[in-house]
């Protein structure tokens, strides 16, 4: 797959000098890899499948839109390859929030309101033409990430 970055690399940002291709994780439908520390490139295990799933250039106009309603630093892409299932994006910098030990939870409380209040109050008809409305109740949604979490935890 590293090759499918290189390449995909080549074909969008050909004078981008590529010094370092490191795998960050993956998931169930994608492979995530730093290149150089200053992008994030996404590649879809299966280039082919459609599964259901937001397809590379809804997710991203989904992080466009984001990012214009943010309060937080949201990725900027630099491509999406819908054919061969690729996202680059630049990364963000900082330390991922769950690899951080944080003394008093309570001081992000501030930050995460004004994010969530931003995206509450923007307009529906923008984002949900970008991603399905969510209907479920609350106790469909607690059973849902109780589900999620105990396959995780395995």
């Amino acid at each position: 797959m590293i090759e499918r970055v290189r390449a995909a690399l080549a074909r969008h940002a050909p004078a981008y000098a590529i010094r370092t291709v490191a795998r960050l994780g993956e998931g169930g439908k994608n492979v995530a890899y730093d290149v150089n520390g200053e992008l994030v490139v996404r590649v879809r295990k299966d280039a082919a499948s459609d599964d259901g799933g937001l397809l590379v250039e809804d997710e991203a106009a989904l992080l466009a839109a984001v990012a214009k309603v943010s309060t937080l630093p949201a990725p900027a892409v630099m491509f999406a390859e819908a054919d061969a299932g690729i996202l680059a994006y630049r990364k963000l910098p900082g330390v991922p929030l769950l690899e951080q030990t944080i003394a008093e939870p309570i001081t992000l409380a501030p930050a995460l309101g004004a994010f969530l209040s931003r995206l509450h109050a923007a307009p529906v008809a923008m984002l949900e033409r970008l991603v399905p409305r969510d209907d479920d109740g609350l106790a469909d949604w607690l059973d849902g990430a109780a589900d999620y979490y105990a396959r995780v935890a395995r």
